[in-house]
């Protein structure tokens, strides 16, 4: 028995179906839905199927493409002989150009800046012994006209004293001479008491003119010792003296700032006024005839390179190279750059080269090793590209280090090359371009460069 709450889905009454009218929408509205997705993902199914297999029979039936062998047909190509001779291997290095005399003129004196050499500025010639600034001299001549006039009365003094010297010495002689008078006198009356002609005052009496030329005797005696005392004390004042007139002297020409030698103030650092001290710059002068370069190259270059070896120094690309020498080598390495440091002197040649220029240089080892030169750009990722019996050969290789000359020789207008570690097999053919697509065993045509100006032998494509 079901309660009047239960529910339960509305009967279709015929006459709702006879009429047309539809189905109820509680049962029929849930059903559509769900067939109608079935259907189009039939229908989807369908069309991809039958695109797969449109794409399948259009692949199998394909014809397939003739291929070409291109091994067997030749390519030309411009190679060169590879060239082997004798080479020097090269250090590349760079340095600063300085001048190889050079000297900051400081001041010796305490004093006051009392002029300037009438014109004296950055680039003014100058040469050596010339004045190139005044210093107040006018305390250092006050000490010397002081020292003098003490001279003077130590001078007088030490005359004085030698004046009193010679009479104390002549009064000496005086009491000498006294005394031994008294004592001969002495010696008498002695005699004549023993002869019963004399008493004793008498005796007495000449005891005692004896005792007062002796006190007489040694008191002149000690003056004379003491003369010679004060006159050295004298004498060493007098010296002092000098000492101190000599120095306030060259005090005085110490206020004249000459130049050390000839050549260009590259810098002026006081001004008319301005109060200086010893050591304190004045102006910089260098000689500009001579320049000296460091020139720093790798450490391992040690041991291979000497005094003598040549030097060819580069300012910029357009520039002629400078050849020049070392002249010195430092005795130590940097160990943060891990360089060594050569020297070589130059001649300023008008101006071509001048101090404060930043160059690169290249330091040429005097014993020579057969080794291979090829161009720069035949070189490609350390490997090169060789023609064996007419077919490329790919062959790796080691740089040993760069050469920026013309090579005639080789017909080409190269002026960049590379030296390598290993030689080149003999008999085989250097593809002068290295960036060429070819692949390894690739048939070629070798041609030979048309001319140093040619299309295909010249500039340098690296």
């Amino acid at each position: 028995m079901s309660s009047p709450n239960d529910e339960s889905p509305p009967m279709e009454s015929p006459v709702e179906e006879a009429s047309g009218t539809g189905p109820v929408p509680g049962r029929v509205g849930r059903a559509h839905p769900v067939m109608a997705g079935i259907f189009r993902g039939i229908v989807c199914l369908l069309v991809l199927a039958l695109g797969a297999g449109i794409a399948i029979s259009l692949t199998v039936s394909a014809p397939t493409p003739a291929r070409v062998d291109r091994s067997d047909i030749a390519t030309p190509v411009v190679v060169i002989e590879p060239i082997s001779e004798p080479v020097a291997r090269r250090w590349r290095g760079f340095g600063t150009m300085h001048p190889s005399m050079t000297s900051m003129v400081p001041s010796r004196v305490a004093s006051t800046v009392e002029s300037l050499h009438e014109g004296l500025d950055v680039g003014m010639p100058v040469k050596e012994g010339e004045v190139i600034v005044r210093l107040d001299p006018e305390d250092y001549q006050r000490q010397a006209e002081s020292a003098a006039e003490r001279l003077v009365q130590i001078d007088a003094e030490i005359d004085r004293l030698d004046s009193e010297l010679e009479t104390s010495r002549a009064r000496l002689e005086i009491a000498n001479r006294a005394l031994e008078l008294a004592e001969q006198d002495l010696v008498r009356v002695r005699d004549a008491q023993g002869r019963g002609a004399a008493v004793q005052r008498e005796i007495d009496t000449a005891e005692q003119q004896v005792l007062t030329a002796r006190r007489g005797q040694v008191t002149i005696e000690e003056l004379v010792s003491t003369l010679p005392i004060r006159r050295r004390a004298l004498v060493a004042q007098q010296d002092e003296l000098i000492s101190a007139r000599r120095l306030a002297e060259s005090q005085v020409d110490r206020c004249l700032i000459k130049a050390p030698f000839d050549g260009v103030v590259a810098a002026v650092m006081v001004e008319v006024g301005e109060q200086v001290g010893p050591g304190v710059p004045i102006a910089r002068v260098f000689d500009p005839s001579l320049i000296e370069l460091p020139l720093r190259i790798p450490a391992s270059a040690r041991g291979r390179v000497a005094v003598g070896d040549r030097v060819i120094i580069n300012r910029t690309v357009t520039d002629e190279p400078i050849h020049a020498s070392i002249t010195r080598i430092a005795p130590e390495d940097d160990a943060g750059s891990r360089t060594m440091t050569v020297f070589i002197e130059l001649d300023a040649d008008g101006g071509r080269v001048v101090p404060g220029l930043f160059v690169h240089g290249e330091v040429i080892e005097s014993e020579s090793v057969a080794r291979s030169v090829v161009p720069r750009r035949s070189v490609v990722n350390q490997q090169v590209m060789l023609v064996e019996d007419g077919r490329i050969r790919f062959e790796p290789v080691s740089i040993l280090f760069p050469l920026n000359e013309e090579r005639p020789a080789s017909g080409l207008a190269d002026t960049q090359w590379l030296v390598l570690e290993n030689p080149i097999p003999e008999g085989d053919l250097l593809v002068v371009d290295g960036g060429r697509s070819f692949e390894s065993g690739m048939a070629v045509d070798p041609r030979a460069p048309i001319s140093a100006s040619g299309s295909e032998a010249g500039g340098d494509d690296s």
